[in-house]
């Protein structure tokens, strides 16, 4: 606060120091820090969807998420994942499966969203996608991985 206050690298590990901690108010005000310093900082977006998500907040923590997948420039990573999350807000409704769909647009080979559009499917007794996709999940898991 005294020394460097704009300092978003500082902030930002301060802040999700913090969010690890479950100390959610500290952890917003460092956050916003570097949201105050660019607006368009898709890390600290996806830090405060994680507070949010922390706090049990759905509708901010969905407002944060469609605010990443807005940003001009998010990274395809940042940006998959963020739908990723929107599909498990809105499990059991029918943007569920578009919402990972989305996902794997993004980020083809990403695990928890084959996983989960996989879920989605089987919860939804469509048998022949959900093989399909827990298969293309196993193919994608980590070595060695549960």
């Amino acid at each position: 606060e005294h020394v460097n206050p704009k300092g978003s690298e500082i902030a930002y590990s301060l802040g999700t120091t913090y969010l690890e901690k479950g100390e959610f108010d500290k952890a917003t005000r460092c956050i916003n820090v570097c949201l105050e310093i660019d607006d368009c900082d898709v890390d600290a977006m996806m830090a405060m969807a994680q507070i949010c998500a922390g706090r049990q907040d759905d509708a901010g923590e969905e407002a944060w998420l469609q605010r990443i997948v807005a940003t001009p420039g998010a990274s395809k990573e940042v940006a998959g994942k963020a739908y990723c999350n929107l599909g498990v807000l809105h499990a059991g409704s029918d943007k569920e499966v578009e919402y990972y769909e989305r996902s794997l647009e993004l980020a083809p080979d990403r695990f928890p969203s084959i996983y989960s559009l996989a879920c989605a499917y089987a919860s939804q007794q469509k048998w022949d996608p959900a093989v399909t996709a827990f298969r293309k999940a196993i193919e994608v898991a980590d070595d060695g991985s549960d």
